[in-house]
């Protein structure tokens, strides 16, 4: 027999089935509960994204330097590390 997912409660005596079924009188089964949440769990979105420089401005935030010569900075140092992959 094939392994199948079927809804099901549990009256406080026996597992009752939600819906029909073609399982054979008497057959044997192997149950695993798994909880149903009561509702959906809702999904959290994903933090922004920041582009590159963003995030190294964040990282250094706390160093003293002009907005255009950290630009520059960084842009020789990536620059860099992109010459080096080539």
């Amino acid at each position: 027999m094939p392994t199948i997912t079927l809804k099901a409660h549990y009256d406080g005596e026996h597992i009752v089935l939600d819906e029909p079924s073609d399982i054979p009188l008497n057959a044997p089964l192997l149950v695993t509960l798994v909880p149903q949440p009561a509702s959906p769990v809702p999904l959290t979105p994903p933090p922004p994204k920041m582009d590159y420089m963003a995030r190294l401005r964040a990282i250094y935030s706390d160093y003293v330097m002009a907005d255009e010569e950290f630009d520059d900075l960084l842009k020789n140092a990536q620059s860099g590390v992109e010459n080096d992959l080539c």
